[in-house]
């Protein structure tokens, strides 16, 4: 039997789509009959599978890579494997060259997204280009590299990956899909929106346009988002007139998550024009959950 490990520098358990993505994978393998290990950031290991969870209070998210990258590499010294499937430089540099092929998942590139989470980082390039050599790095040393985007592929091959080593998985929906919608309810349009508040989301633009609506309506925001992200939200939506209109809400499992969203009226995806959604590329979720709940969505053409 093949000796899989999933290792990720993405919280598991977790209400992201990220997390959620790295369950069904395992789940996947399981079925396929390899023996799967799991390496993530945590604090408590989910029951019944092998899973090593790596807690740390660093704030900081190079340094939490950089302490990721240690324990992942203590983990790696320990055990072998048939593939090391990963997600990022972080655990893929610990993964060893000599024994194993690795697997590297681009959903995301950090010297990308970095920029859009933590704004200072325009401001020193030789800090970019660091996190740049690491993918490099990695994308080389790969046997195999999988996106879901083919324009995330298109930006693979145009960095020197073999077109021939880089395969397109699309996403698939984590809701069940309706066979069919009931009509419409009475009442304000009910708007919804799923997903982080990452400013490459594009959610501050929306509500500035929904100041302009002439139409009685409400927002609801379902977002594993901190503190932070939820204040600034909260700021956008007083400066645009709508903070009575706009209601901030916890996720939900998928099972749930369905029938939520088959009771609202439109989905809001309002991706920013920019480098990470452009170039990079990606494949969201939130747009694949609401077709799956026969829910008319608005999104930018891109």
């Amino acid at each position: 039997m093949k000796r899989v490990v999933l290792a990720s520098f993405d919280r598991v358990p977790s209400a992201k789509g990220a997390a959620r993505h790295i369950l069904q994978n395992h789940a996947a393998l399981t079925e396929g009959g390899y023996a799967v290990s799991l390496v993530t950031l945590g604090d408590r290991p989910l029951e019944g599978l092998r899973h090593l969870p790596v807690a740390t209070s660093e704030r900081n998210l190079l340094l939490r890579g950089v302490a990721f990258h240690r324990a992942v590499r203590e983990v790696f010294g320990r055990h072998e494997f048939d593939v090391y499937h990963v997600r990022a430089p972080w655990e893929g540099l610990a993964a060893p060259t000599d024994r194993g092929a690795i697997i590297y998942e681009v959903n995301g590139l950090l010297s990308i997204e970095c920029a859009h989470h933590f704004p200072g980082v325009l401001a020193q390039p030789h800090l970019r280009r660091k996190l740049e050599i690491m993918e490099l790095a990695l994308l080389e040393r790969a046997a195999l590299v999988i996106t879901p985007s083919a324009v995330t592929r298109e930006h693979l091959v145009a960095l020197g990956v073999a077109a021939g080593r880089v395969v397109v998985i699309p996403n698939a929906p984590v809701v069940e899909p309706l066979p069919s919608r009931s009509a419409r309810r009475p009442g304000p349009l009910r708007l919804c929106y799923v997903g982080t508040l990452a400013s490459w989301q594009g959610l501050g633009r929306v509500l500035s346009a929904l100041g302009e609506l002439e139409l009685p309506f409400e927002l609801s925001v379902r977002t594993p988002s901190g503190k932070d992200a939820r204040r600034a939200l909260a700021r956008g939506a007083r400066r645009a007139g709508i903070a009575e209109h706009v209601r901030v809400l916890e996720p939900l499992e998928p099972a749930e998550l369905g029938a939520w969203l088959a009771q609202q009226d439109v989905a809001l995806a309002p991706l920013e024009a920019c480098e990470r959604n452009l170039v990079q590329g990606g494949m969201p979720l939130k747009l694949l959950d609401a077709m799956a709940a026969r829910l008319p969505v608005v999104a930018p053409e891109m």
